[in-house]
């Protein structure tokens, strides 16, 4: 299986202007396809470190959970079979100032890191400053730390999210769901999650959208 590795770099004041329905930015990103008329299962892997990403952000009127308007680190997996043997590791990145800059009431939503279709350790990562200007009046804007939103692999084998920082919200007043942690539950394995320190903060002048710390489920709850 190919073998990406990704590291030691500064990615810094990116951004995406247009309002269309589908645009989004990713600071580090994979794509999870083989290519038109592939038949053989690209499964790669990866190690993504010690990368810096910050300024980043995309004024899309995207509105779908499962795919985030504005994002630090995505790494898709595979799109037509997925690797059920080897670990993707992201570790010891530092992201912050990630950014949905739209104020329409969308359902928009940011991740600080995405992992999909795969076996995770995910660990030392510093996550903060992840903003999304959606003001939430009708709608279920979201922003989260770290989203793994299909754990699979082996039977047994689960992703590890371990001794990371996230910190989410702080001066935040619109009506924004904050996930520290989130794990989308239709994904045939769970996640251990050890050793992390999550701060959510801000206060919304109104509204019900909900937050936590650490949630399995679907991001639309």
């Amino acid at each position: 299986n190919p073998n990406f590795i990704v590291s030691g770099n500064t990615i810094t004041n990116l951004s995406s202007t247009i309002g269309g329905a589908s645009g989004w930015i990713r600071g580090i990103g994979s794509v999870n396809s083989n290519g038109t008329g592939s038949t053989c299962p690209l499964w790669p892997k990866a190690t993504i470190q010690n990368n810096i990403i910050n300024a980043i952000s995309c004024f899309s009127s995207l509105a779908l959970a499962n795919v985030n308007t504005s994002v630090g680190i995505q790494f898709g997996g595979s799109s037509n079979a997925t690797n059920t043997t080897d670990t993707i590791f992201i570790r010891t990145n530092t992201i912050n100032n990630i950014n949905s800059t739209n104020t329409a009431d969308l359902s928009s939503s940011v991740a600080g890191i995405l992992g999909t279709n795969g076996i995770y350790l995910i660990s030392l990562n510093r996550i903060y400053g992840l903003n999304n200007s959606s003001p939430g009046t009708a709608t279920f804007p979201f922003v989260t730390g770290i989203n793994i939103r299909a754990s699979n692999g082996n039977t047994g084998a689960t992703s590890n999210i371990v001794n990371n920082f996230v910190s989410l919200g702080i001066g935040n007043t619109n009506n924004i769901s904050h996930f520290g942690i989130l794990n989308n539950f239709s994904a045939a394995n769970g996640i251990n999650a050890y050793y992390n320190s999550v701060f959510i903060g801000g206060t919304a002048t109104s509204g019900s959208n909900n937050s936590a710390a650490l949630y399995r489920g679907s991001e639309l709850f």
